[in-house]
């Protein structure tokens, strides 16, 4: 333990006791790796098309390569060719994205998918 001294305003010295921890700080993520990018969270997303809102998985990512930045990602299941295609090209608005009923204020970088399988 630790003892640290102050002395107050009225001239009276005051002494309390400080833990202290030897800890040891390591990172909270593996960047020994060889991958591209970690995931620092992971959660429900939802994102509206026009007029119509579909749920999935969104990913904020800490993406190395090819400089470091973060980005944010969604992954969404079951969006009709017509609206997939349309947000895609820039023809159908995208009016809102949230990851954990967080709205996300930004534009799209990309996007992507296979749209040969529909589930």
């Amino acid at each position: 333990m630790r003892y640290d001294q102050a002395i107050t305003k009225t001239g009276e010295v005051q002494s309390h006791r400080r833990a202290q921890v030897n800890k040891k700080l390591e990172p909270l993520y593996d960047f020994t790796t060889n991958e591209s990018s970690v995931v620092i969270h992971q959660s429900q997303a939802e994102i509206c098309i026009g007029g119509n809102n579909y749920t999935g998985v969104g990913e904020v990512r800490l993406d190395f390569l090819p400089r470091a930045n973060i980005h944010i990602y969604g992954y969404f299941k079951g969006v009709p060719l017509k609206d997939a295609i349309g947000a895609s090209s820039g023809q159908t608005q995208i009016s809102s994205f949230s990851i954990n009923q967080h709205q996300i204020e930004g534009f799209r970088l990309s996007s992507g998918g296979d749209t040969t399988i529909q589930e």
